[in-house]
């Protein structure tokens, strides 16, 4: 089975449901694409790189935003723990291990939870996309128009 296929058969009932769904998804309070102060360096580039890219094709509103900017936090973390790694290595002068790979850990499940909780891994984009609505072909109605 290929990426985006689906075994599952729904009543015509359960694909309306779904498809008001999917647009009730687009009737809150659209998100501000401003980063809030706080991000700067890293963060503020994922920030830009995921509202230039990403925001528009999901449906987020003004209550994802502080998780977006949970996650670019998390990103910075990450890649400051990274540097201190790099710089003082996984072992201290003093034989301890570094608590960079701690923060460092904590970071990575961290953006793992704020992007599952965003749908930016691909199954998540995959939900999205199969919540998608489709136009269903009537052949009454083609056989109408003819």
């Amino acid at each position: 089975m290929k990426i985006g296929e689906s075994n599952s058969h729904y009543s015509r009932e359960q694909k309306e449901q779904r498809q008001i769904a999917n647009e009730r998804l687009f009737d809150y309070q659209e998100m501000s694409e401003s980063p809030p102060a706080v991000l700067t360096g890293v963060a503020l580039i994922e920030w830009e790189r995921i509202i230039s890219t990403v925001k528009q094709e999901m449906p987020w509103s003004e209550n994802d935003y502080q998780m977006l900017v949970a996650y670019c936090l998390a990103v910075k973390i990450m890649y400051d723990a990274q540097s201190d790694l790099n710089e003082r290595g996984l072992i201290l002068e003093d034989g301890k291990s570094n608590p960079a790979v701690r923060v460092q850990s904590q970071a990575i499940k961290d953006m793992r939870l704020c992007s599952q909780s965003l749908a930016m891994t691909l199954d998540g984009r995959l939900k999205v996309e199969l919540n998608k609505p489709t136009k269903e072909v009537d052949p009454f109605e083609e056989l109408m128009q003819q």
